[in-house]
């Protein structure tokens, strides 16, 4: 599904795209798609695994 939307936006995508604001305010986004001045953060929980499927967060 994000490789559909990645050709569909023809986005860039990051995996475990590292991001510090501050020194308080610092971690890792699981996905990170970035296409021209637009950008979306996608955060997969891992919550639901015993199901068998990742929640995907947008």
């Amino acid at each position: 599904m994000l490789i559909e939307l990645v050709d569909y936006c023809q986005a860039k995508l990051k995996v475990s795209y590292p991001l510090e604001v501050s020194p308080q305010l610092k971690g890792s986004l699981d996905y990170f798609l970035q296409a021209g001045n637009n950008l979306l953060v996608i955060e997969a929980k891992d919550e639901n695994l015993e199901r068998g499927f990742k929640q995907l967060a947008v």
